[in-house]
């Protein structure tokens, strides 16, 4: 009977990570919703659990939900954090930037710009390499209109990245998103060439970059040859299921489907991927549109792109520099 009751409260207190865990998975799968439900069941059993207020407060802040997000943010920052007295351990730290980073980033989608780089700060203090903090900063100080701080916390970011440790897939990540921040400022070729540099550093998951870099090339001149190089590419690829949705918006660039096929194609059962995928088909649509020299239509994609969101995603923040290019203000 004993050894019943022992397990009985280890199953109970294994019961919230197991809750964490399904949460994870879901958050993955982008069902927020059902992530925050599983964390609601975890902290309903362990309200001190640390892990599940993170994970809650990054899911709320992907719906948008930025003021709930940062209070469930702050709650895991307090409960991670060491008593006076207590040393704090590699691991407390990591866990405790990470939590900084993710505030910073739902403070600064929120607006509060001060509150952002006080996050990123302190998150830096707890660990001085952690290249997505650095890119964290550097959107911070794209929010304030300061580009040139943004691309040297950018460079610092890459050269982090280029450290031992640091595996090829993040150092790719760092170059793309370097990429798509001079997208953004309209630096065509250094963008075009950090896309490139991504693609060497992960050549396992090219959609991404591909369609990037076809439409940097356009914007440079070279879509003919941009459109037969991505054609090529496309026979025979099998996508991995990150990349299936970049390989149609691939199509639509090159041609095999069309704009509406497109929006179509972006519809999935989960909504919040449906979301974020007619987000991007009405960026690219409106793109092809520009190089076409149909500035009205294009200004009308880039507007719904704005209208659907989430801002989060990269398409929406090339959407809305394009529109501030053109003088239209959101």
């Amino acid at each position: 009977m004993k050894l019943l009751l022992i397990l009985v409260l280890a199953c109970q207190e294994d019961k919230p990570k197991v809750l964490v865990d399904a949460a994870l998975e879901k958050e993955s799968a982008r069902d927020y919703s059902g992530a925050i439900e599983n964390c609601n069941q975890a902290i309903q059993l362990s309200p001190r659990y640390p892990l599940a207020h993170l994970v809650r407060g990054r899911a709320k802040g992907h719906l948008e939900e930025f003021e709930s997000g940062i209070q469930d943010l702050t709650r895991a920052l307090e409960l991670w954090t060491p008593p006076d007295g207590k040393e704090t351990t590699d691991a407390d730290r990591m866990v405790l930037a990470a939590a900084h980073r993710h505030r910073a980033r739902l403070r600064r989608l929120k607006g509060d710009l001060e509150g952002a780089s006080s996050d990123c700060e302190a998150g830096l203090k707890h660990q001085p390499e952690d290249t997505r903090i650095y890119v964290e900063r550097a959107n911070v100080w794209l929010a304030r209109e300061k580009p040139a701080h943004a691309l040297s916390d950018l460079s610092k970011a890459v050269d982090v990245s280029s450290n031992p440790g640091p595996s090829n897939r993040d150092h790719a990540w760092v170059y793309m998103h370097r990429a798509h921040v001079l997208y953004r400022l309209r630096s065509w070729k250094e963008s075009f060439e950090d896309f490139r540099t991504s693609l060497k550093w992960n050549p396992e998951n090219p959609a991404v970059p591909y369609v990037w870099v076809w439409l940097l090339r356009a914007r440079l001149g070279e879509r003919m040859a941009a459109t037969k190089n991505l054609s090529e590419s496309l026979k025979g690829y099998v996508p991995r299921e990150s990349d299936v949705w970049y390989t149609k918006i691939a199509r639509f660039l090159v041609g095999e489907i069309s704009g509406a096929d497109l929006l179509d194609a972006a519809k999935e059962a989960n909504l919040e991927s449906t979301r974020r995928n007619l987000c991007g088909a009405h960026f690219f649509i409106g793109s092809e549109r520009l190089l076409r020299g149909r500035t009205s239509q294009a200004i009308e994609s880039f507007s719904v792109c704005l209208e659907i969101g989430p801002r989060s995603l990269n398409p929406y923040q090339a959407a809305e520099a394009e529109l501030q290019a053109m003088g239209v203000r959101k």
